[in-house]
């Protein structure tokens, strides 16, 4: 019977500029990873609940008469406005809703106005 032999590794070392602490996440260095800013399991769980009460359906779209699968779970008060995690606070959200409903937020954090409806912008 013939012996097995190891076999010695051919990779080498990685250059130290990909090896840099940081390199390499999937994350905004400012904004932090998904997990650092809450998004972890827990947050999972949360979204697969919110979802299923939901029924799988864009609850914007729904309040404007149609009928969209959501593929997100949405804070109806932002986070950085003092929104919370808690149930009443967020909402299933269809991609297209959920681009207008940042963007909106995004314009007012910046001074540009309020916007009660996301109607304004179908």
């Amino acid at each position: 019977m013939p012996r097995l032999t190891t076999i010695k590794p051919r990779l080498q070392a990685l250059p130290a500029r990909l090896h840099a602490a940081g390199a390499g996440r999937f994350s905004d260095p400012q904004r932090g990873s998904r997990h650092e800013r809450g998004y972890g399991w827990a947050w999972d769980k949360l979204r697969q609940q919110i979802l299923e009460r939901d029924c799988g359906l864009c609850q914007p779209c729904a309040q404007a008469g149609r009928v969209t699968a959501a593929a997100a779970v949405d804070h109806k008060v932002p986070k950085a406005q003092g929104g919370t995690d808690a149930e009443a606070n967020l909402q299933a959200i269809c991609d297209p809703c959920h681009k207008v409903k940042t963007q909106i937020e995004s314009r007012h954090g910046r001074g540009w106005g309020v916007v009660k409806s996301l109607e304004d912008f179908s």
